[in-house]
């Protein structure tokens, strides 16, 4: 009897545990974008690059929609960012890598951002197209 008791409170306990949402919404992704250029603008890139991360896994569990593919580049943009002031320039121009395969046409005006970041998406454009890569 103290087995079936000790159960039905663990099963209890397991009911009572939020849901878990089975494929992440578009807003939670704008919602981690939206954290993730708060922490830069706060000089927090280590962090930056840590809600990155997550964030990517999150795009991957969203899966193939229209509107991923200008988020995902947001977020290479916004990791590049991070990494560039980290000094990780080989780094950042991999995120720029994957921002532009997400979204080729993808400018950055030189008056928002860092002029380093904009000369480093040329170059990654560059060494894309040295790969044969074409949008």
């Amino acid at each position: 009897m103290l087995v079936a008791l000790a159960w039905g409170v663990a099963a209890a306990g397991a009911e009572a545990e939020p849901a878990r949402e089975a494929v992440p919404s578009l807003e939670r992704v704008d919602r981690e974008l939206a954290e993730i250029a708060e922490l830069l603008d706060a000089a927090y890139f280590r962090t930056a690059l840590s809600v990155s991360g997550a964030t990517r896994e999150l795009l991957e569990e969203v899966g193939a929609q229209p509107a991923v593919e200008a988020r995902r580049a947001r977020l290479e943009v916004l990791a590049a960012t991070a990494e560039l002031a980290l000094g990780q320039r080989a780094r950042a121009r991999g995120s720029l890598e994957r921002a532009l395969r997400a979204e080729p046409a993808l400018t950055l005006d030189a008056s928002r951002v860092s002029p380093r970041l904009v000369e480093l998406l040329a170059e990654a454009r560059g060494r894309l197209g040295d790969t044969g890569w074409r949008p």
